[in-house]
Parts: C-alpha cells; structure tokens; sequence
C-alpha cells in the first residue's frame, strides 16, 4: 500500500528531486518488467527517483506515470515536462517536515 504525503512533504521532495538525475527512461516499448525491475531498486536504495518517459502525449504520459505509482506502490511526488518523481520509504532516509 502507498504511503500518503501532504501536500508540503510533496513540495519538499520535488525540491529535493530537481538536484537528481534522471534514474531511467521509459521508451517506445512503455512500461516493462525491466523498467518496473530498475525503478523499484532505485526506489528501495534512494527512496526517491526521477524517471523520463518519452511518450509526446501529455494525456498519455500523466497515465504513464500514474500506471508506475500504482504499479510500484509509491507517491508521483511531481512531473515537469517528461520528467516524474517518484517515492517510496526505502533503505536511505529523505527528512521532511510534516
């Protein structure tokens, strides 16, 4: 089950994310077992990654996005352009204020 983030624990982790690098892509082929595979160890050493998805659909792409939260149980934190930021509590710490 995904954990709940108030709307300021979200704003301190697409603050956090804008100093990351993308973690990985999703391309053509969308969302495959390797792509869920890679971003859910990302998420379980880092706790929180950046994942581009090169879909040009905008509606495309926010159910893109929703499809790999739900998918990997954790938070779409924000989204810029391609680019989204997902959480999920993980080995590494984040400290947010609540």
């Amino acid at each position: 089950m995904p954990v709940s983030l108030t709307s300021k624990q979200k704003k301190t982790l697409r603050g956090i994310a804008q100093n990351l690098r993308e973690h990985t892509t999703v391309g053509k082929q969308g969302i495959t077992p390797l792509v869920i595979r890679t971003i859910s160890d990302g998420l379980t050493h880092e706790s929180l990654v950046k994942v581009r998805i090169l879909e040009e659909d905008r509606v495309a792409r926010a159910a893109l996005a929703g499809e790999l939260a739900s998918t990997l149980d954790a938070v779409l934190c924000g989204s810029v352009g391609k680019t989204v930021s997902l959480y999920r509590p993980g080995h590494k710490a984040i400290t947010m204020d609540n």
